[in-house]
């Protein structure tokens, strides 16, 4: 460090070749460069289509002034986002909560590289409005970082290549971050079924909490939490996780057992599983509730605009390929058609013996 640096730095404050302290903002950049060596070839066939050649940078501010005080278990948000009004809406919520439990955000760009680059693909990136779109991308990430609604928390930015589903899976798990918080525009009919949304992969694949925003919110604050399942074995396993973020906003949680024709079980025994559920979980403010509809989805839709809640919340297997397509998952559905805010968590595949499944505990 030079005379001249080292006078600039404020006090307390050291710099180094990776990290520096801004003499006047007090902001701390990271000047690390990220390079990216996957499908490597295929990557930079693509931005010399689109004239962008410029190396991958990563600065993002990291704003020091976020609230101490609250000492709670959500320390790492990740917040995928596209840019669209629905990341727009995805990205209200998450900094709603990081001001709230004193969390720090990150926002994560990914962009998808195509094995075969066509030109319906550069023209896409051409209507960013610079050729270079790199440095586009780079910009609209650091503006929302320093928006004047961040001021008092912590934002960091990064961009990456490649299928945008795996990279913020596996990053929320690589980094171990604790929630992602990921709008959703979601996919319809043939193309659903044949591509999925992003946002339904995330929740197949993350091992984290992932909430999903539809809608613009006003203020996100869940009195009311709905927990859809049928209260076996494996829900238990994953679900403090759930119950951390209810008593984060002091919330109600509503017990939901959906009946349908195909899966019904009397009143008295689904009550008694939820009864022990509840005791188990040493849980205080709840409620048991059970629903006749004509599938689990409809069921957990209908009662929570019943009741008004706030947001639902589903366990998910994470079931991919065959077994997703034969038997889907009525997690994903549910965050698909919900215009509520949808909290999802992964649970472990039951491990089925002698062909029964059942409500067994250890």
């Amino acid at each position: 460090m030079d005379a001249a640096s080292s006078a600039a730095s404020p006090p307390g404050k050291s710099c180094c070749t990776r990290y520096g302290i801004h003499a006047v903002t007090g902001i701390r950049f990271d000047s690390r460069v990220k390079h990216e060596n996957d499908r490597g070839k295929n990557l930079i066939s693509f931005l010399s289509l689109v004239s962008c050649l410029s190396p991958l940078t990563t600065n993002p501010p990291l704003f020091l002034t976020f609230n101490k005080k609250l000492q709670r278990t959500m320390k790492k948000i990740l917040v995928p986002t596209d840019f669209s009004d629905h990341a727009a809406y995805a990205f209200e919520v998450a900094v709603s909560i990081a001001r709230k439990s004193g969390a720090a955000l990150h926002l994560f760009h990914v962009i998808a590289v195509p094995d075969y680059p066509e030109i319906t693909d550069i023209i896409a990136y051409r209507t960013l409005g610079n050729v270079n779109v790199l440095e586009e991308i780079e910009n609209k990430l650091a503006q929302t970082a320093q928006c004047e609604e961040c001021s008092d928390i912590e934002v960091t930015w990064s961009v990456d290549f490649d299928s945008p589903s795996d990279k913020i899976s596996r990053k929320a798990a690589d980094e171990h971050f604790d929630l992602i918080v990921i709008g959703s525009h979601g996919k319809q009919g043939i193309n659903r079924i044949l591509l999925g949304s992003t946002t339904e992969k995330v929740i197949q694949h993350a091992s984290c909490l992932v909430l999903t925003i539809k809608e613009p919110l006003s203020y996100f604050s869940p009195s009311n939490i709905v927990f859809g399942s049928n209260f076996y074995g494996e829900i238990a396993a994953g679900f403090s996780v759930l119950q951390d973020f209810a008593s984060f906003y002091d919330a109600t949680l509503h017990l939901l057992k959906v009946n349908t024709r195909s899966h019904f079980e009397t009143s008295r025994y689904s009550r008694q599983l939820m009864e022990d559920f509840a005791e188990e979980q040493k849980l205080g403010n709840y409620t048991i509730n059970i629903y006749n509809d004509d599938s689990e989805e409809e069921g957990i839709l209908h009662y929570a605009r019943d009741i008004q809640a706030d947001l639902i919340c589903v366990p998910t297997h994470g079931r991919t390929g065959l077994s997703h397509l034969i038997g889907g998952s009525i997690a994903e559905s549910v965050s698909e058609h919900a215009y509520r805010p949808v909290l999802t968590y992964k649970i472990k595949p039951v491990k089925i013996e002698y062909g029964v499944i059942g409500p067994f505990r250890k």
